[in-house]
């Protein structure tokens, strides 16, 4: 994880703190509405994102910290009906969220995983495509991470990351820590056991998709 250094690091742990005191005391539409911020879709560029993963009609895809269901719809009707997605997240009132949102747009090829920090719960052997949004730099240690999850794709399966870049994500993701340089990503997937297929850089992101090997 990559963070902006700071001179006063005990103002930079202070605001941690109460960032996270914050986030805890939000109602799930507070939630929704951080998840789904009303441009989203200008720099996000959602479409181009699905078409880059150029998924195969009936894969079974993963969609891990899948939040408000941003990307996990999008993901399903890719897949479509013969396909299947898992959406995984560790916060579970989000996934009650997600669950209920799913069934009113009657999506129902998506199944809803609570996992843990470190586990993501997947089934062994089955994920095609496993993709994350702006979830990277929550993980911990991604190597050991990336390297636990190989376990659960398939023969031929794929890890697409899409992460804030460095400093272009305005205040919050830079003055917090929610981004992660390109060459981080890289060197830490590559420690893992990937090496990389595709990189594309969208506004403040970057795009990566790896392959075990």
């Amino acid at each position: 994880m990559t963070h902006r250094t700071l001179g006063f690091r005990g103002l930079w742990a202070a605001g941690i703190f109460a960032l996270i005191a914050m986030l805890a005391g939000c109602t799930v539409s507070q939630k929704q509405a951080a998840y789904e911020g009303g441009d989203r879709d200008e720099w996000q560029k959602p479409d181009e994102v699905i078409a880059m993963l150029d998924i195969a009609p009936g894969s079974t895809l993963a969609d891990l910290g899948s939040g408000s269901g941003y990307f996990t719809a999008r993901l399903a009707q890719a897949t479509g009906a013969a396909g299947k997605v898992y959406a995984v997240d560790v916060d579970a009132e989000m996934n009650e969220f997600l669950a209920e949102r799913l069934r009113k747009e009657g999506v129902t090829n998506v199944e809803i995983i609570t996992a843990e920090a470190e586990d993501a719960k997947l089934p062994g052997g089955a994920i095609d495509m496993l993709f994350t949004s702006n979830t990277y730099h929550h993980l911990p240690d991604p190597v050991v991470y990336f390297a636990h999850l190989k376990k659960a794709l398939a023969p031929r399966g794929r890890i697409a990351i899409l992460e804030y870049s460095d400093q272009t994500g305005g205040f919050f993701v830079e003055w917090f820590g929610h981004s992660t340089g390109r060459a981080q990503i890289e060197k830490s997937l590559q420690e893992a056991g990937y090496r990389l297929d595709r990189a594309a850089d969208l506004s403040r992101q970057s795009f990566l998709i790896f392959s075990p090997g």
